[in-house]
């Protein structure tokens, strides 16, 4: 590599790990779509990294945060305050960037003029306009193979250029260090007790005011029944530089009871404010009604902290449109940014000197854009706190920036820096980037501003599959018709199955090469006719969901259809596989508007939960209907047609009856299927599953099967599986190339 290309490699690291905003101008501009990752070189960020934690640590001694009843301030006293403060950030903006004292009259003023922001000159006005948000930027994948269930995502302050990440409740007490494109640097094992249901991650200050702190919620509460929630804190170690990842136990951890005042809540956001040490638990409500609250630091590791409601949001309703429930959030190391993010939207608030954090989220919001993320529970603000990364559930779930455009890689002549051995391969072929550019400042969010991700992308060009290869064969002798298949999204590498009409009322868990695992049994209504199940999201956020469409008519009589939901159980690896009843199975009736169809296909919206049938006819012609979220039990559910297709003539040619389909666990695909053929539509972001279905289709490989009518998505999105009816017929996947 030519000595400039190294150095313009070194400040692309500084950039993406220090100053997202301020060091683009000498980069060439990417693509609007990019989807590799950004080599870091940590070791370049070490001294920055010290002068920014020095900084922090000066602002992590300030008293602790004011309830909001005691914002209120004399007019008098805040003028002479405002006016200290203009002069003081006079002084600093005239300082260089090494000064202590000034640098330091600077944060020590950050109560001093509630009214500023902190970085604002004193003319500015308050609050600031919302920012111009670049991206998603896809710039790595989760590398860690344990890491499946990404419920937490923290910018760590002691390790320039790493990530803190976590799984959701899987009973281990990991926490994961990854660099800043996803790939495995470190494992921490923590020591006392065993987790319940970890759900949020954040860096902040505690006791040691030299040192910063990882703090992991164990918060989550789905029953709401848990009498007290947990929280565990331990100072961040040194994550290593190189060599192969380790697997560290960290002893001395601390533990820490929480107690609501009003009884349990479950909750999905941890929040650790940097200049006070306070901790805010975010819950996570299906309605969207969010209260907020707080344990005031110091926390007191011997009893119980009885957590005091300071703030209460609504989510999903005008100036929150989209989700209902939080997921996750995080607060800029400088204190002056807070975000909050739902599945499917995120919105972020700025905080003046002086304020509380109460104080800042009554304040107006902007909304923030985000990926298509099948299950995005996590937000971590860049350490400028400018930009900011998520990512979902999901094995090697893409990690994504957002701000500028990360920094070009070396030119063609210079060799780029080889990948880590367990890269994933390029995804760029198959899912459609997800970069939503924005040109101008968004306005403050209002009943009159469109959801976030209106805007709809061009579309890539269409993913490549190889031929089907079987993977083995049916070993359940029950299943002899199966006309149902996809991935577990809660239990990797596990596929449910179920029969066609005249079963049982049993769904089946099989492993990949078709060995039986467990047999569930649904209660309530038996079956008439079975044709395809699905999963996706449900009322329980953070929680996927089986859907089972009894929707086959071949008579084309049935006035009603019925559709069984049911949260995702755990599948047991034992040697007998066991017969499991399921109670609770939720039932919900479907009416056509235009009279009976027959149906095989069922597709889930993994991004806001609608339910859309696909139907069959001999001819080819297949209206589509959709089934809006929330589904509401104990009633007739009326579809509503939103699109139709035409098989067996071009571009859907082949057999005419369509058997099944599925929609990928990131939304950016659909495919359907016919006896013969298969066809695959792109999903831009933004774009509904209606405007997807207008889209020119990609042709598949020819399926395999037999008799097939089952096509489902692995949860990864790496392929596809398909099986056919008929006693021990084989399972095939179609890899993606």
């Amino acid at each position: 590599m030519r000595p400039g290309h190294k150095t313009r490699w070194r400040r692309a690291a500084w950039c993406l790990a220090l100053g997202l905003w301020a060091c683009t101008e000498d980069f060439p501009e990417l693509p609007a779509t990019p989807d590799e990752g950004v080599l870091l070189d940590r070791g370049a960020t070490a001294d920055a990294a010290a002068h920014h934690d020095a900084a922090l640590r000066q602002d992590a001694a300030r008293p602790a945060d004011a309830a909001p009843a005691d914002a209120a301030r004399d007019a008098q006293a805040r003028d002479a305050q405002a006016r200290d403060a203009q002069a003081s950030d006079a002084q600093a903006r005239d300082a260089q960037p090494g000064d202590a004292q000034p640098g330091d009259a600077q944060i020590a003023d950050l109560d001093a003029a509630p009214d500023a922001a902190p970085d604002a000159t004193p003319d500015a006005a308050w609050p600031p306009a919302c920012p111009v948000v670049d991206g998603p930027w896809r710039v790595g994948t989760l590398g860690p193979a344990a890491l499946n269930e990404a419920s937490g995502l923290a910018t760590s302050h002691r390790n320039p250029g790493v990530l803190w990440s976590h799984n959701d409740s899987d009973g281990g007490t990991r926490v994961f260090a990854l660099s800043a494109t996803g790939e495995a640097l470190a494992t921490y094992e923590l020591d006392g007790p065993g987790q319940v249901d970890w759900e949020d991650i954040a860096v902040g200050p505690g006791p040691d005011p030299a040192l910063s702190y990882v703090y992991v919620g164990d918060i989550g509460d789905n029953n709401a029944n848990r009498a007290s929630i947990g929280l565990r804190r331990f100072p961040e170690p040194a994550v290593p530089e190189d060599g192969p990842p380790p697997t560290v136990r960290l002893a001395g951890v601390e533990t820490f009871t929480l107690v609501y005042p009003d009884g349990p809540h479950n909750a999905g956001t941890l929040l650790v404010d940097p200049r006070t040490g306070d901790v805010f638990v975010v819950v996570a409500a299906a309605n969207g009604e969010t209260p907020i609250y707080r344990a005031a630091a110091p926390l007191v590791a011997d009893g119980e902290n009885r957590l005091e409601q300071v703030a209460s949001l609504t989510f999903g309703v005008d100036l929150l449109p989209g989700g209902r429930a939080t997921t996750g959030g995080d607060i800029s190391v400088a204190g002056d940014r807070i975000a909050l993010r739902t599945t499917s939207s995120a919105f972020l608030w700025f905080r003046a000197r002086g304020a509380t954090i109460a104080e800042a989220l009554a304040g107006m919001p902007c909304a923030l854009p985000l990926a298509q993320e099948p299950q995005g529970e996590s937000f971590a603000f860049t350490l400028d706190g400018q930009g900011y990364f998520t990512t979902s559930e999901g094995a090697r779930a893409p990690l994504y920036l957002f701000g500028p455009e990360p920094a070009a890689p070396p030119e063609p002549d210079a060799a780029p820096p080889p990948p880590p051995v367990d890269a994933a391969p390029p995804r760029r072929r198959w899912t459609p980037p997800a970069a939503r550019r924005r040109r101008a400042a968004p306005p403050p969010v209002d009943a009159a501003v469109e959801p976030v991700d209106a805007a709809v992308e061009p579309l890539v060009e269409c993913p490549r599959f190889a031929d089907p290869a079987a993977t083995g064969n049916l070993g359940n002798p029950e299943i002899i018709e199966a006309s149902g298949v996809t991935e577990s999204h809660r239990n990797p590498g596990v596929l449910w199955v179920h029969n066609d009409a005249g079963g049982t009322g049993r769904v089946y868990a099989i492993d990949t090469a078709g060995a039986p695992l467990a047999t569930f049994e649904l209660d309530g209504n038996r079956p008439r006719d079975w044709e395809d199940l699905a999963v996706g999201p449900g009322p329980e956020p953070g929680v996927s969901y089986v859907y089972v469409g009894d929707i086959g008519d071949n008579a084309i009589v049935r006035q009603n259809l019925h559709l069984r939901r049911f949260p995702e159980p755990v599948v047991p690896r034992e040697a007998e596989p066991p017969i499991i009843p399921l109670a609770g199975v939720e039932d919900f009736t479907l009416v056509y508007p235009d009279g009976p169809h027959n149906c095989e296909t069922l597709l889930v919206d993994p991004e806001n939960g609608d339910v859309y049938l696909v139907t069959k006819s001999a001819d080819g012609v297949s209206p589509i209907f959709r089934a809006a979220a929330p589904l509401q039990a104990g009633a007739d559910i009326r579809l509503e047609r939103v699109a139709g297709l035409t098989f067996g003539r071009a571009p859907l040619g082949g057999n005419a009856s369509t058997t099944g389909g599925d929609i990928a666990p990131d939304g950016s695909a659909i495919v359907v299927r016919t006896y013969s053929a298969a066809f695959l539509w792109r999903r831009a972001p933004g774009a509904t599953i209606a405007e997807a279905f207008a889209t020119e289709p990609c042709a598949l490989p020819r399926p395999r099967d037999p008799q097939g009518e089952a096509i489902g998505f692995a949860r990864d999105g790496r392929g596809l599986y398909t099986v056919s009816e008929g006693a021990g017929t084989p399972v095939y996947f179609w890899e993606r190339r």
